[in-house]
């Protein structure tokens, strides 16, 4: 699928983050839902890991950087 496109993947994490405005809610699970994901789905696949860290630091940073 797409999301196994890791750069296509953190996108779609920001995204999400952003959809559902993780900035105030910190809800991880929200955001892995939209996506078709789990806690347990983002500790075992390395992939969805690796971009989940990845995505969340881009979305700080941003976010940070445009307040």
């Amino acid at each position: 699928t797409e999301l196994e496109n890791y750069d296509f993947l953190v996108d779609a994490i920001i995204y999400e983050m952003g959809n559902h405005e993780y900035m105030y809610t910190m809800d991880d699970e929200t955001v892995l839902l939209s996506l078709g994901y789990n806690f347990k789905d983002r500790e075992e696949n390395t992939n969805l890991k690796n971009a989940w860290f990845d995505a969340k630091k881009q979305y700080f940073e941003y976010n940070a950087d445009n307040m």
